[in-house]
């Protein structure tokens, strides 16, 4: 069933609905109420007359016995003998009674106060013939409104199937790629959805963006590598084989070359794990101290064929509950960028109660640290994902860490 269909029949239930909720609600009150309400009524008419306090207008009220200590007053109209009414009432209280000679029922009060006797009497309402009257008009009321609910419910259905309508053939065109805007400035749930589509579509649009990049940079840092390796090769074969030093030279080359494809794929297979969220995090008491040095000894070689120092100034820092492969990956990484872009062949560690402090020689300027943490940019040697990376698990395991520049270092200061 389309949207207009039911939004249409929606409307059209809901007025039916109130239409049958009125005429219950008459016939219950009809029955329940209204002569609960017409005794009322009566008993106080009684208790009036009995103290003369009948005041305002009786031209509804017609007195049909005045003689010796009794009064009847009837509200209708129609005479009833005197002799076949006051042999029914013998005490206080309501009584309901037939007409001799004609088929109507009345409703009767009754009240003794001393030698005096009040009698009210009126008409007992015909319920069949009121909720007759109400159904004849409910059916011409219920026409009424039901054109009318139908009028508005097409016009309403139509209004909103036509902005639905507008949006799925916005999310067709979307998904084959096509750049297509909705324009929808209404402040309702159509409106919020018809945004969220547009806020969708421009992060469908920088996701392929991204990706694009990822692979044309993927690809491209690898190229150079096995070209490398290739040149090495080729150059490997046609050495004499008592050359061990040129020999020894293109294997380190290779060595090296395969330690960087290997980083790359190492930080892949992380940055994807971390945006599949499927990072798992072992809470233990790590010693700072030991995985900074262990991060060390394990990139000492790395420092050794870049040329570069690895300086520790302290080892102070206390022991911290969190998890330690992610955060000797954040270590590992931090150490890993700066032995790749120092500019004076130093990288310097500074371990303190309060925070872990690694950092550089640097040419960057305050502008640039806004990209640091881009993937792609914030290497010129390499991939540009290990401080994605660091980012990210910073993230996961609520570390703060500060990037600023200082005297022409950066600093990477990872506080306690």
């Amino acid at each position: 069933m389309k949207l207009f269909t039911k939004i249409a029949l929606n409307f059209i239930g809901i007025i039916v609905f109130l239409i049958l909720s009125i005429y219950i609600s008459n016939m219950l009150y009809l029955k329940y109420f209204l002569e609960d309400m017409i005794i009322d009524d009566l008993k106080k008419l009684s208790q009036d007359a009995l103290e003369n306090k009948l005041e305002g207008d009786l031209s509804a009220v017609k007195i049909l016995v005045l003689q010796g200590n009794a009064i009847v007053l009837e509200e209708g109209g129609l005479d009833i003998p005197y002799h076949m009414i006051m042999p029914v009432f013998n005490s206080s209280g309501v009584y309901v009674f037939s007409h001799p000679h004609f088929k109507m029922e009345y409703i009767a009060y009754v009240l003794k106060k001393g030698g005096l006797t009040s009698v009210v009497i009126t008409i007992k309402p015909y319920y069949g013939y009121a909720l007759n009257i109400i159904s004849k008009n409910l059916i011409k009321i219920s026409i009424v409104f039901i054109f009318i609910g139908l009028l508005v419910s097409l016009l309403i259905s139509r209004h909103i199937s036509r902005r639905i309508i507008k949006i799925s053939v916005a999310t067709q065109k979307i998904a084959k790629g096509e750049d297509f805007e909705l324009k929808d400035n209404s402040t309702d749930e159509v409106g919020d959805l018809a945004r969220s589509i547009n806020s969708l579509k421009n992060s469908l649009r920088l996701l392929e963006k991204v990706r694009r990049e990822f692979v044309a940079n993927f690809v491209h840092d690898l190229k150079t590598p096995i070209a490398v390796i290739k040149g090495y090769c080729e150059s490997t074969k046609y050495l004499d084989i008592d050359d061990k030093e040129k020999i020894k030279q293109n294997m380190d080359g290779i060595e090296k070359q395969c330690d960087y494809m290997q980083n790359l794929i190492s930080n892949m297979v992380e940055l994807s794990k971390i945006s599949a969220g499927i990072i798992e995090k072992k809470i233990e008491e790590v010693d700072i101290n030991l995985v900074i040095k262990q991060s060390c000894e394990q990139l000492k070689k790395l420092a050794e064929i870049e040329d570069v120092e690895i300086i520790i100034k302290s080892l102070n820092s206390p022991k911290i509950k969190t998890d330690l492969n992610s955060f000797r990956r954040i270590i590992n990484n931090l150490l890993q960028n700066a032995i790749e872009n120092t500019k004076d062949k130093k990288v310097y560690i500074e371990a303190q109660k309060e925070y872990v402090d690694i950092y550089n020689k640097t040419d960057l300027r305050e502008e640039e640290l806004i990209f640091l943490f881009e993937r792609y940019k914030s290497s010129k040697k390499g991939f540009g994902l290990g401080l994605s990376i660091v980012k990210e698990l910073c993230k996961i395991l609520d570390i703060k860490l500060e990037t600023f520049i200082e005297d022409g270092y950066i600093h990477f200061r990872i506080n306690m």
